[in-house]
């Protein structure tokens, strides 16, 4: 058992290492070329499939040590799960209509409403994920306080 959750330990820390590597921000520049939305939506897919691989590790490591986070963690991931689709919906209909990043005053109120939505759920799943990354910091520091230091 003991070699099991070291496997799986040592994989959450590369995961996590990788994922600190790909540099990722939600900022989004209020640029309307389509290639340039294109790229953001290739970035936020890679992110999202690297983090999701990082945090299902971490779920499933709380799960073997029965780590009381994790229910807590399991319901945060779901969240962070739908803010992630959400985000991309958001991203593919920019991309379609990069005019909403314009930052001219006679935009309809559909795109204004449309570049408030990627801000705002942008600004969602970045306190999601460091929600994620509390319970983890806590599971890690009551589990693992011996390979931590």
């Amino acid at each position: 058992m003991l070699n099991k959750i070291t496997k799986h330990a040592d994989a959450l820390h590369a995961l996590g290492a990788e994922v600190v590597r790909m540099r990722f921000s939600y900022e989004a520049k209020n640029d309307t070329r389509q290639r340039y939305w294109k790229e953001r939506i290739r970035e936020h897919q890679e992110y999202f499939e690297k983090s999701s691989k990082y945090y299902k590790q971490a779920c499933l490591l709380m799960e073997i040590v029965r780590a009381e986070q994790y229910g807590e963690f399991l319901l945060a991931l779901d969240k962070f799960s739908q803010l992630k689709k959400q985000q991309m919906t958001i991203l593919e209909k920019i991309k379609e209509n990069t005019t909403v990043m314009m930052s001219d005053r006679q935009q309809s109120r559909w795109s204004k409403d449309l570049k408030r939505e990627m801000i705002e759920n942008s600004n969602r799943c970045l306190e999601h994920e460091k929600r994620l990354s509390d319970i983890i910091k806590e599971f890690v520091g009551s589990h693992f306080k011996d390979r931590t230091g």
